[in-house]
Parts: structure tokens; C-alpha cells; sequence
């Protein structure tokens, strides 16, 4: 097994909610997290993982989510390798 998730169903994709990755099979997708969670982001950067643009994390979290306008302003994405 390489890990476990929950997931949501919503239009064309699943959305993971919660991840737990076994270490040698993690890298390779975008996450998600909030921009005051500086200690996700750092974890993130130190990582290798580069931060997605903010109209990409825009146009993404209004196709998938259904968010407040102060929710999206407060969330960041980043990219896989």
C-alpha cells in the first residue's frame, strides 16, 4: 500500500481531502493549502515543490469549490516536480 486518502467526487475530478503517503511514493501532485499555514509552506518550498500562479489556484478552486471569495484570496497551491 502506498497510502490512503479520503476523497470528493465534484464535476470531472476527485478532490483529495486527506492524504497520508507512504515516503517513497509521495511526489508528483498538486497541493493545496491555506497562505497563513506558513509552516505547510515552508515545508512545500524547502521541498522542491513550486508555488502555482494565482490565477491558475483561482481558476482551479472556482471550477472545483465552492469557497468564499476570501477563501480563495487565502489559499495557495503548489505544483508536482
Amino acid at each position: 500500500m502506498a497510502g490512503v486518502m479520503g476523497i470528493q467526487l465534484v464535476q470531472d475530478v476527485a478532490l483529495v481531502r486527506h492524504a497520508y503517503v507512504r515516503a517513497s511514493s509521495q511526489k508528483g501532485s498538486m497541493i493545496g493549502t491555506w497562505a497563513a499555514a506558513v509552516w505547510a509552506i515552508h515545508f512545500y518550498e524547502l521541498n522542491g515543490f513550486p508555488m502555482d500562479s494565482p490565477q491558475e489556484k483561482d481558476r482551479l478552486l472556482k471550477r472545483y469549490w465552492t469557497v468564499p471569495e476570501c477563501q480563495v484570496d487565502t489559499s495557495r497551491f503548489f505544483l508536482p516536480f
